[in-house]
């Protein structure tokens, strides 16, 4: 800027909100939610047999979903994996899992715990309800459909908002 006074800098909207989202899951009730979410993804991916279960149980969806955004990929996967619950936990509660030669491996048996834990669920629940209204504006920000500059104000305002009241209701609770 010393040189050319008249070129400005401005950081680009999609990445900073994908900071703010980054920001919010190093704090505690978040923090350790990816950590699971990887570890039971993984686990279920790299064995075919258990990958082919799950599909079975989950009316053949993945849980990863197609990225809307190049940002907000790990709450899509949330996002995908909650709406996958009750079929997930059914798949772990099964006959199938129980006669199953990952029932009885180390990282099967932390998986399945994982899985069938009401505080996990919990916690994804709320997660998805607090980011929600950041991901919905990375969604718009991110998209090349129209220019967002003109409403992007607004709808970061809305986001702010709607994230801070969840936060004061939960806290109030």
């Amino acid at each position: 800027m010393g040189v050319f006074s008249h070129i400005n800098w401005t950081p680009c909207v999609a990445y900073c909100v994908n900071l703010i989202v980054g920001d919010i899951f190093k704090q505690i009730p978040f923090q350790g939610i990816f950590t699971k979410i990887v570890k039971v993804h993984f686990y279920i991916i790299q064995r075919h047999l258990l990958l082919s279960m799950m599909r079975r149980f989950t009316n053949q969806r993945n849980l990863v979903k197609p990225r809307k955004t190049r940002f907000a990929a790990a709450f899509l996967t949330l996002q995908r994996m909650f709406k996958q619950k009750s079929n997930l936990r059914t798949m772990f509660i099964s006959k199938e899992w129980n006669k199953s030669k990952f029932v009885k491996e180390f990282l099967g048996e932390e998986v399945a715990r994982i899985m069938l834990s009401f505080h996990f669920w919990n916690n994804i629940a709320y997660s998805l309800k607090v980011c929600g209204p950041l991901v919905i504006v990375l969604c718009l920000v991110d998209s090349e459909a129209k220019p967002s500059m003109g409403y992007i104000y607004e709808v970061m305002s809305k986001a702010k908002g709607l994230v801070k009241s969840f936060l004061l209701r939960s806290i109030n609770m």
